[in-house]
C-alpha cells in the first residue's frame, strides 16, 4: 500500500483491530492528527450522552444493546409479573402484587351469581336496564334496576 494510494482504491477491511488508528481532521483548527480507536470509541460514546454502562442495573455491562437485551430476557428488568389465569388462581390468591389475566377476568365476568348462586346478567330490556337471573335473558327472570338507568 502507497500512502498516497486514493481511498477508493483501498482493500476494504472486514473488521477493525484493537489499537486502529484513525486520521483526523481536529475541529480546532489543530490541523490533522491521528486518533485511535479506543479514543475515538470514547469521544462517540459521550457525544451520545448514554451514561455510565457501569451504572446499569443489569449483569451485562459490556454494550447498551446487550444490556438491553437482557433486560427484555427478565422482563423488563423490573418486578418480575404474576398473571393468574383462571378464577380459581383468583379465587385463592392471597398475595399483594398479582394481576388476573384477562381471560380469567372474562371467565368471572360472564360467571357473575348472587351469593345464593342465583345467576347475575346485565340487561335490557325495552329500554329499560336491569339484571336477569337466567342466561337465557327471559322476560319473566328480568329484573329492572330501581332507577331504569
Amino acid at each position: 500500500m502507497s500512502l498516497n494510494q486514493p481511498i477508493k482504491d483501498l482493500e476494504q477491511a472486514e473488521s477493525i483491530p484493537q489499537g486502529t488508528a484513525y486520521v483526523a481532521s481536529m475541529g480546532n483548527g489543530q490541523g490533522v492528527k491521528t486518533v485511535t480507536q479506543e479514543v475515538l470509541t470514547k469521544t462517540v460514546g459521550e457525544g451520545l450522552k448514554i451514561g455510565d454502562l457501569e451504572e446499569l442495573n443489569t449483569k451485562n455491562k459490556e454494550s447498551l444493546v446487550d444490556a438491553i437485551n437482557e433486560a427484555k430476557q427478565s422482563g423488563g428488568g423490573g418486578a418480575s409479573v404474576d398473571i393468574l389465569d383462571s378464577k380459581e388462581e383468583i379465587e385463592a390468591n392471597t398475595e399483594p402484587g398479582k394481576i388476573a389475566g384477562a381471560l380469567a377476568v372474562q371467565e368471572m365476568l360472564n360467571n357473575l351469581n348472587f351469593p345464593d348462586g342465583t345467576g347475575f346478567y346485565p340487561d335490557v330490556q325495552n329500554g329499560v336496564r336491569g339484571y336477569n337471573t337466567d342466561a337465557a335473558r327471559g322476560a319473566d327472570t328480568f329484573h329492572p334496576f330501581s332507577n331504569g338507568g
